[in-house]
């Protein structure tokens, strides 16, 4: 991919409980999450929310040539869903933004769902690179949803501890994301503020595995970074689960090794800010951003005890100022999805 094709990130939005300004991300992702979350928009006013908002960042105003595609990280619609204040599925008519109603795409791959609309944006990108790609997602989880949890023992009724050895589940988070993603060159031409740009990506199913593959996770880590000199940190999908954590690290640990590597760091928002499903992806991208801008790596919120003491790939356990080029993203989900991405500053494009 030449790099005027590269994706740009050029409007970043979160809305998280207690505030939506995008460096609310930074001060949560190193506060203990709240059980008490206090986030009670319904999806799809979340969802308008942060794509207008996006858009607008994005400084992206009406072209009815080439509105912008959204693709929306969503659970697979289900029929019947009543009265519910929540929806399964996308919104149907689509999406009221400052450019008026757009309809909108919707992929399901379970929590890995934020790194495949990552991907297919870039794919979308090179086919077509002057119109826009907006990819958002919504958690504010359902009933339905916590009780699915629960069947497989993934809640935790304790504080989320991910890589600690005393990490026992999940917390459902709550918030919405948004990134407007276009071709560098068109980002360029219409002098639009370039937050970041995303590299390499790759996505995999295994279909019908539960536990993580680590042949299938371990492909997409080495495709998403095959173009890249190195990699500063990681920002791990890791949710707090006692067999998820461990085979994501030992992953990585491998990636490092071969690579020889000398504790690369990694780290993990969802003690923080919960596990948004969906959406997760999206708020790891938006995070590794501002950790590009902020030369810092985050301590891993809830990780005081890292499970493991490795040479090659250590647990972050306080803030670490350093500078960053490259960020990798991780996002595996139930059913076999993986999906890994690069984030990087844009002055890589001239000094890679």
């Amino acid at each position: 991919m030449t790099d005027d094709l590269r994706p740009a990130l050029t409007g970043i939005s979160v809305d998280l409980p207690g505030g939506g300004d995008l460096d609310r991300l930074w001060t949560a992702a190193s506060t203990p999450l709240n059980g008490d979350l206090d986030f009670t928009r319904q999806k799809t006013a979340a969802l308008e929310r942060v794509v207008d908002d996006a858009l607008s960042r994005a400084r992206l105003d009406h072209d009815p040539d080439s509105p912008p595609t959204v693709l929306l990280c969503t659970q697979a619609a289900i029929p019947d869903t009543g009265t519910s204040p929540f929806f399964q599925g996308p919104p149907a008519g689509g999406l009221d933004t400052r450019l008026g109603r757009l309809p909108v795409m919707a992929l399901s791959h379970a929590c890995a769902t934020g790194g495949f609309a990552i991907d297919l944006a870039s794919s979308l990108i090179r086919a077509d690179p002057g119109r826009p790609v907006v990819v958002a997602g919504a958690s504010l989880p359902d009933p339905g949803e916590t009780l699915s949890m629960e069947a497989v023992g993934a809640l935790t009724g304790d504080r989320v501890r991910p890589f600690d050895r005393r990490r026992s589940g999940i917390a459902i988070g709550r918030g919405a994301a948004a990134l407007s993603l276009e071709a560098v060159s068109s980002a360029r031409a219409r002098r639009a503020p370039v937050r970041a740009v995303i590299g390499g990506s790759a996505v995999r199913a295994a279909r019908g595995k539960t536990d993580t593959d680590q042949a299938c996770a371990r492909s997409v880590i080495d495709e998403a970074l095959a173009g890249a000199r190195t990699v500063d940190a990681v920002c791990a999908h890791a949710t707090g689960t006692v067999v998820g954590d461990r085979a994501e690290f030992e992953v990585l640990r491998s990636y490092a090794a071969d690579h020889r590597r000398d504790g690369l760091p990694v780290y993990s928002v969802k003690g923080a800010v919960g596990h948004l499903l969906h959406t997760s992806a999206l708020v790891g991208a938006a995070h590794a951003v501002l950790a590009l801008e902020r030369s810092a790596i985050p301590a891993t919120e809830g990780c005081d005890e890292p499970f493991a003491n490795d040479p090659h790939l250590r647990v972050t356990t306080a803030e670490e100022q350093r500078p960053l080029r490259r960020l990798l993203v991780n996002a595996f989900g139930f059913g076999g999805n993986y999906a890994s991405f690069t984030v990087e500053r844009p002055d890589l494009l001239e000094n890679p």
